[in-house]
């Protein structure tokens, strides 16, 4: 597989971080709320999208 490939394989897994349920009671009422499971992401809290943009900036043979 090339570098290429792999990057494009790579693009496929951005913008998709699972969301959490988080259910509770609160005065009696159950709440929901939903949080964003970014120790999921590729690249943890770093921006997913920013970082491939620069891969592929690099890939083009631009350097920063």
């Amino acid at each position: 597989m090339s570098n290429l490939s792999k990057l494009n394989g790579i693009s496929t897994l951005i913008g998709n971080t699972p969301l959490l349920e988080i259910e509770f009671e609160y005065m009696g009422k159950i709440r929901r709320i939903y949080a964003k499971a970014e120790h999921m992401n590729l690249t943890g809290s770093i921006k997913d999208r920013m970082a491939l943009h620069i891969l592929k900036l690099e890939r083009r043979g631009f350097y920063l």
